[in-house]
């Protein structure tokens, strides 16, 4: 049993994207897609970091703030962001014509939200914060 988490340590998340009245869909429970009679979606592979006290810590922390009232308020956004930023290492994502989109800043702000939402919800279904 490993008790200790190496910069290694990683996992995929399934995200299965389609489009539904012209918007970006996704989830990670492809029974939606059988269940919707989905047939033109897109399978991704999101590699995700496993969380070590440290990147948990870090991620909790910067999900929360104190409003002018003195109370402690969890950010949700904030939250999801957090994840991507400290755990997300990683896509098979292909443009177009079939060639690879890096993983990169750039490309991480422009992928639609649904994906992110749909990876991050999947990720933690995978680990503990």
């Amino acid at each position: 049993m490993k008790l200790f988490i190496s910069e290694n340590d990683n996992f995929t998340v399934t995200v299965f994207a389609y489009e539904d009245n012209g918007a970006i869909e996704a989830t990670t429970d492809k029974s939606q897609i059988n269940k919707n009679d989905i047939k033109d979606y897109k399978t991704i592979k999101f590699t995700f970091k496993h969380a070590s006290y440290a990147s948990s810590r870090a991620i909790t922390e910067k999900s929360q703030s104190i409003d002018e009232n003195g109370i402690m308020r969890w950010d949700a956004v904030a939250f999801q962001n957090n994840m991507v930023m400290e755990l997300l290492a990683g896509w098979d994502i292909k443009d177009e014509q079939g060639n690879e989109v890096p993983f990169t800043p750039s490309n991480l702000s422009d992928i639609s939200p649904s994906l992110i939402r749909a990876a991050v919800g999947g990720a933690l279904l995978k680990i503990k914060i």
